[in-house]
């Protein structure tokens, strides 16, 4: 999610995960997106660590759910707009509801009156938050049980399923085919070039990116609508068709609207053998450092992530 809940939670997740160097890492957070976006967000103090969530909670929503049950295989379509990988799904026996499939997130979440209507049990109430357990959150013949969600008072769809819920086996999102597979099995062996590595960064996968001649790692975001999300910094680096226009206005909760710059890059992006020519930049004052792959850029590709060996595919489908 182009920095909403998956920016609220990486932030704790950074800051709780690493006390012992918490205090030399503040001024840091302070100036960045992530410490702005934490008070904002958890009501925590940057001066330490787990004032406002209780460890306990913390850590629970870092897992997401307890116990999964699964059938293999899942198959479901995905529905709604063909930019954004929506499935339809089961809370607590009610529905159905669409959620977002966010690998681009690191939390499960709802929409508030969803929350409610299902009724969520709150487990901590934070500053215009709250933290939520659920019974379960059914998708095909997957079933999560006992998770931890977090209550969003505003949200453009029922919720998000971030990617910390998926551990095992092999997910795929095929855009051109509109479908969400999780099967069991693994991809072959990271070549560099139809099969990567990926980085974890706070449980959301990064990987190697060549804009022409520039070197840099990407978040592949499936909630963001966008090709290809920068920060402003990299308006200067970069070769450009035409100089940056008025871009349109991004939103999150964290930072509220966003204004952005708009340009076409002037060279390929390339992501393993995959080239995209002359592709559609973002860029995003906001951010120091992002570089998101969003599911503008995303949608002609099948995107395949084998969980255990932490490896991702993205093909072209077979014609």
């Amino acid at each position: 999610m182009a920095g909403g809940v998956r920016v609220q939670l990486a932030v704790v997740s950074r800051l709780c995960g690493f006390r012992a160097s918490f205090q030399s890492a503040a001024a840091h957070f302070r100036r960045s997106r992530f410490g702005r976006a934490l008070a904002l967000v958890l009501g925590l103090d940057l001066s330490g660590c787990g004032h406002a969530v209780d460890p306990e909670v913390l850590a629970r929503l870092r897992r997401g759910t307890e116990h999964v049950d699964v059938a293999w295989p899942v198959a479901v379509p995905l529905v709604g707009d063909r930019d954004l990988p929506l499935v339809q799904v089961e809370i607590n026996g009610r529905g159905p509801y669409r959620m977002l499939v966010d690998v681009g997130g690191n939390v499960v979440s709802l929409r508030a009156s969803v929350a409610r209507e299902i009724g969520a049990v709150v487990v901590q109430r934070l500053s215009s938050r709250e933290v939520i357990r659920l019974d379960s959150l059914r998708v095909g013949s997957a079933l999560f049980r006992d998770l931890y969600a977090v209550g969003e008072p505003t949200l453009d769809v029922d919720g998000v399923i971030g990617f910390n819920v998926f551990r095992t086996g092999v997910l795929t999102l095929d855009y051109p085919r509109q479908r969400l597979e999780w099967t069991r099995g693994e991809l072959p062996k990271a070549d560099g070039g139809r099969v990567l590595s990926y980085e974890l960064r706070e449980r959301m996968p990064f990987v190697p990116v060549a804009l022409d001649t520039v070197s840099l790692v990407c978040n592949l975001d499936t909630g963001a609508r966008g090709t290809l999300i920068l920060a402003s910094s990299f308006e200067a680096r970069l070769p450009l068709v035409d100089s940056a226009t008025t871009g349109p206005v991004l939103w999150n909760q964290a930072e509220g609207k966003m204004p952005t710059r708009r340009a076409v890059l002037r060279g390929d992006l390339r992501l393993g053998e995959l080239v995209v020519e002359m592709p559609s930049l973002l860029f995003n004052p906001v951010a120091e450092d992002d570089c998101l792959i969003g599911s503008g850029l995303l949608q002609p590709f099948v995107l395949s992530f084998d969980l255990a060996a932490n490896r991702v595919r993205l093909s072209r489908p077979m014609r």
